[in-house]
């Protein structure tokens, strides 16, 4: 393994730069997906999924960022991201922290937007303090 390989130079850090750019919105469109495409062939690498799964998980993670910025969780977000995650051929249990993480958001996007989430009286009095 070379010096190239293990801080991803060359061809394959440009691409990675054009995907991470491509989906630092926390968007993927199909246009965004030809535009990569072109660029991919173009610099003659290898498909996405065939890049270190660390890799594609900070390009997702980036993407998931942008959207936590805005501090909520719309359903339009949750297909984009859901998009993103199938283009980088991540699985649900690579990303299964960050799943997490939007799940809470989501929760508190809708606390935030409506009504409190019911809780029944049967759980309050059976937690210990």
């Amino acid at each position: 393994m070379s010096l190239k390989d293990l801080f991803g130079g060359g061809k394959k850090a440009e691409f990675r730069e054009k995907v991470e750019q491509a989906v630092s919105d926390g968007k993927i469109t199909p246009e965004r997906i030809a535009q990569l495409e072109a660029v991919r062939q173009e610099l003659h690498t290898g498909a996405l999924s065939e890049e270190k799964t660390q890799i594609r998980r900070a390009v997702f993670n980036r993407a998931v960022d942008a959207v936590k910025e805005g501090g909520k969780l719309t359903p339009q977000q949750a297909d984009e991201l859901v998009k993103v995650q199938k283009y980088l051929a991540l699985s649900d249990n690579q990303v299964d922290k960050t799943r997490v993480d939007l799940a809470y958001l989501r929760k508190m996007t809708d606390i935030r937007s409506g009504p409190l989430p019911t809780v029944s009286a049967h759980s309050l009095l059976t937690t210990d303090r």
